[in-house]
């Protein structure tokens, strides 16, 4: 049986230097959807929700978007 387990980015919790972060959501049922820390924290304008990935428009500075995917589907796989 496959667990409903996605990546959600929370745009209504914006950090002060203007970044969100990703989280793991594990829907367990209707009630209860925890969410898990993935220390990957983007501008929220360059996150998919369609694909529930990282925007190949992300600045460098805010660090490499296939390094930050690889690393994000490395957290949904260990959950």
């Amino acid at each position: 049986m496959s667990l409903p387990i996605k990546l959600i980015c929370r745009k209504n919790r914006v950090h002060a230097d203007g970044t969100c972060s990703i989280f793991v959501q594990y829907c367990c049922n209707e009630n209860q959807k925890p969410l898990f820390g993935t220390d990957i924290k983007i501008p929220p304008i360059y996150w998919d929700n369609g694909s529930r990935c990282i925007s190949d428009r992300l600045p460098p500075t805010h660090g490499d978007y296939n390094e930050l995917n690889n690393e994000r589907k490395r957290f949904k796989k260990n959950r």
